[in-house]
């Protein structure tokens, strides 16, 4: 699996997430029940985790439909899965303290581990005033850009 990215904790205790060029694409906020709130690069909320009953964490859009699950594996990767229960990444320990993260691609053609978070996706390429650089952005960023509306 090819390293698509990485997060670390912010300054506040959010845990902020970067692309693999070391841009930021969103962040996790601990909310009022226990789970995590998720906001992209912009700040709007895209979604939350919360934990599953038998253990791991399940993911939800800002709908509230359930987008996938993570739950340790065996090495102590974080073993993620989408809303099929295909794997479709895993995040280990960095040496420097944060949290690396690798994804296959995905049957869609993008970067697997942020499929859950199209919506979030879509929000970042609505403020492209330029069809051809909200393509591009898409293209660097590993995704295929039919999958979205431009």
């Amino acid at each position: 699996m090819d390293k698509k990215g990485y997060s670390r904790k912010g300054f506040f205790g959010e845990t902020i997430h970067y692309d693999a060029n070391g841009n930021k694409v969103g962040e996790s906020r601990r909310n009022f029940w226990g789970g995590y709130d998720h906001f992209d690069a912009s700040g709007k909320k895209t979604g939350s985790s919360r934990e599953a009953f038998l253990g791991g964490v399940n993911h939800y859009d800002n709908d509230g439909n359930k987008t996938g699950h993570s739950h340790r594996g065996f090495a102590g990767q974080t073993n993620h899965y989408d809303s099929h229960g295909n794997k479709v990444a895993e995040s280990t320990r960095s040496f420097w303290g944060g949290v690396n993260h690798y994804g296959s691609e995905s049957t869609s053609g993008g970067n697997a581990l942020f499929d859950d978070d199209h919506d979030a996706i879509q929000n970042e390429i609505d403020n492209f005033d330029d069809p051809d650089e909200a393509i591009a952005w898409l293209e660097d960023q590993g995704y295929d850009s039919s999958d979205f509306d431009l």
